[in-house]
């Protein structure tokens, strides 16, 4: 009798044994298929997603979602936070955004930009912390502007005497048009995606 209880034990053990590595295989593949399908669901909300980069939706349920990007250029943390509209089939660049005029550069309350340190922007200095981001956009070359002004709603809030700097860059035409407006970190640059345009601005810290 014995002798079947003790088989009958460690019989017990060698199945508990067996079935560990197994089932910890299993959870370790639920966990890695669980964030697929969170970065799946990113992608088709429409969030890009990069290396230094991270965009959360902070205010849903409206037609152009608020967001907020969260990343490293140049060795410095940078924040934007921002109204993300979509083309929905218009034409963007010199039709809805008009050229030769201060835009809000995004939709409803004013975008702004954070830097957690003392910045040179295209070479540029300025000192850390929050600025309203507006641009003025042309065929050619769009101004980038950084105001000290951060509260507001659209470009009727802009007064060029809040400026802290201005730079002046040149967008890039692109194949794949962005649907929704979005900043990026790309190499030394945050990037302002959007239909057919991509308008860079370097920033390196000081």
């Amino acid at each position: 009798m014995k002798n079947i209880l003790s088989l009958l034990t460690l019989g017990l053990l060698l199945n508990l044994w067996s079935c560990g590595p197994a089932q910890q295989a299993e959870e370790a593949s639920e966990e890695t298929n669980t964030e697929e399908v969170a970065q799946e669901e990113t992608a088709e909300a429409g969030v890009p997603s990069g290396e230094n980069f991270e965009i959360t939706i902070v205010k849903d349920g409206i037609a152009s979602p608020r967001k907020e990007m969260k990343g490293t250029v140049g060795g410095v943390a940078v924040t934007v936070n921002y109204g993300s509209p979509s083309v929905k089939g218009r034409t963007i660049w010199g039709d809805l955004v008009m050229f030769n005029d201060v835009w809000r550069t995004g939709a409803n309350e004013t975008t702004t930009i954070e830097f957690g340190a003392d910045v040179m922007v295209e070479g540029q200095e300025l000192a850390a912390g929050k600025y309203g981001l507006y641009t003025y956009p042309t065929a050619e070359s769009v101004i980038v502007i950084f105001s000290s002004k951060t509260e507001g709603w659209g470009s009727g809030d802009y007064s060029e005497a809040d400026d802290a700097l201005r730079v002046t860059v040149t967008p890039n035409a692109v194949e794949a048009s962005a649907e929704t407006l979005d900043f990026v970190v790309e190499g030394d640059a945050v990037v302002l995606q959007w239909a057919d345009w991509k308008i860079p601005f370097t920033v390196a810290a000081k």
